[in-house]
């Protein structure tokens, strides 16, 4: 592309480039006297050409050089701002979490304690001491869910399990948790897991220690058994009143003796077999 020079009736634009006179190697700067400048009233297209300064920065404009120029297109990244917004999520490890995975161990634990302290479930004070036992571990499961779903707001997890769902049972929130952790880390099911592992052993644990490991049934349990029996005979239209020993063994498949009273005089011996942990059968002899 080539610019065409201006005519001898316009203003001179002597060391521009792109004209066919060359600018000048250096500049140069008119004085006051050689500046000429049209009168007042005198047309600019007929005034004296200016061809004074012509040291102004000179821009490259060739039409060689405009076409080398590298332009790159505006872009843009659409839903930045929302992945500018999310947080990366760091770990999935809390003591909460963990509270909770071993949640059957210390459930264990409190009916052991609980077992110890009311000497078999046999004294007075006993449905206290239970009650008690109950309330903390409802309390440890609580505090182990708040605690894990504040650790993972900190840890920069969104998306996480509701509280709530601890009133369902831990397996429950541990497994809505898992789900979330699992979408946004690719791991973190580890706690579920555990939890399942143990609450299998607790289970299968606690039926063979009922079913291999004798103990002593006491006055208290005793005497349910005799309300229970009184209460069968009476639907089956005989008028008896059972009384059972103090004491006797628990273990299951081991048997005890009641008798039975029609008035004063016994009216027949009773065999109370242990089916199942705190499950009888019975038989008349």
């Amino acid at each position: 592309m080539r610019l065409v020079p201006p005519t001898a009736d316009s203003v001179g634009v002597a060391g521009f480039p792109g004209f066919d006179e060359p600018a000048a190697s250096s500049p140069t700067y008119a004085s006051a006297s050689s500046t000429a400048s049209a009168p007042t009233g005198t047309p600019w297209s007929t005034a004296t050409p200016f061809t004074g300064a012509t040291g102004f920065a000179q821009p490259n404009t060739s039409s060689v050089d405009l076409a080398s120029v590298d332009y790159e297109p505006m872009t843009r990244t659409w839903g930045s701002k929302r992945a500018a917004s999310e947080r990366v999520a760091s770990g999935a490890s809390t003591g909460g979490s963990w509270m909770l995975a071993l949640s059957p161990l210390v459930f264990l634990g409190f009916a052991a304690l609980g077992w110890w302290l009311t000497e078999g479930a046999t004294l007075s004070t006993s449905p206290y001491v239970i009650g008690g036992l109950s309330a903390l571990a409802i309390l440890w499961l609580f505090v182990g869910a708040v605690s894990d779903y504040r650790r993972l707001g900190s840890l920069g997890h969104d998306h996480r399990a509701s509280v709530a769902w601890v009133v369902a049972g831990p397996f429950f929130y541990l497994l809505v948790r898992a789900i979330h952790v699992h979408r946004t880390l690719r791991t973190g099911t580890a706690p579920t897991w555990v939890y399942v592992i143990l609450s299998i052993a607790v289970g299968v644990g606690a039926a063979a220690l009922s079913l291999f490991i004798p103990r002593q049934v006491g006055a208290t349990e005793l005497r349910v058994i005799e309300t229970q029996l009184t209460s069968d005979f009476l639907q089956q239209g005989l008028d008896y009143s059972v009384l059972c020993p103090t004491e006797a063994p628990g273990a299951v498949g081991s048997s005890f003796f009641c008798t039975a009273y029609d008035g004063v005089d016994p009216a027949a011996i009773i065999r109370v077999t242990w089916v199942g942990l705190g499950e009888f059968d019975y038989a008349i002899e």
